[in-house]
């Protein structure tokens, strides 16, 4: 009954892994990735079967997905079903905000679950929307929130930028390895780790840091960037 429509598949495996958490007789919880889809109003006949509710997030908003998120739209709106839109940035998106068939404060809650978005903000997101939506009782937390920016180690995990130095080995290059902060916040750390062993084996260092985003913020500076400079020697961005 709960459907939750996002172009990030890191949110999917996030849900994925949340399912097996919840509690029994929780609404049936399914995912799809628009952008994989070429005929949206056939994803949708599939998707919406027993809908009640729907989350829908787009990177880039409405823009992001224009002829999928019409029908989308149209359909909830015929059907009676609960539609929570959110665009893909952190920021509030207020065009999508207007477009939901639910209330904005709703909207807004399951958008700060989604901003800090590991397993356990995605549990809870669920919990809110079966309670809020349909009337359940099975209880929810209020989003918690994560860092944007940190230092992961494969083997030992996030610990202090001067830890992470300290386990380098002297005499070798340092390369600093940038991921997205959603990849470390659903365990999708993989792809780190065996980018981390090849330069091991090549002879170098590797220092990975996760991130939100790699846009400069306020004061002009990258985050990531900034707190790898000085350590390192170049630089991979994923």
């Amino acid at each position: 009954m709960l459907r939750f429509v996002t172009t990030a598949d890191t949110e999917i495996l996030a849900t994925a892994a949340v399912v097996g958490r919840l509690p029994d007789g929780f609404p049936e919880v399914r995912c799809a990735n628009p952008g994989g889809a070429p005929d949206p109003a056939a994803l949708l006949d599939d998707l919406l079967d027993g809908a009640r509710v729907v989350l829908c997030r787009i990177l880039g908003g409405r823009r992001g997905w224009p002829d999928g998120f019409e029908l989308l739209r149209e359909r909830c709106a015929a059907n009676g079903i609960a539609l929570l839109c959110l665009g893909g940035e952190a920021a509030p998106d207020a065009e999508m905000t207007a477009l939901s068939l639910a209330p904005a404060g709703a909207v807004a809650q399951a958008g700060e679950y989604l901003r800090h978005g590991d397993v356990e903000n995605i549990e809870q997101l669920l919990r809110f929307l079966a309670d809020t939506f349909l009337l359940e009782g099975f209880g929810f937390e209020p989003p918690h929130e994560v860092p944007d920016l940190g230092v992961y180690m494969p083997g030992s995990g996030d610990m202090p930028i001067d830890e992470a130095l300290a386990m380098l080995e002297p005499g070798r290059p340092t390369i600093g390895v940038c991921f997205y902060r959603s990849h470390r916040l659903t365990g999708n750390t993989a792809f780190v780790d065996g980018l981390c062993e090849a330069l091991a084996q090549a002879g170098a260092n590797a220092l990975p840091v996760w991130s939100y985003t790699l846009r400069r913020d306020a004061n002009g500076e990258v985050p990531a960037l900034a707190l790898l400079e000085g350590h390192v020697d170049g630089l991979i961005v994923t």
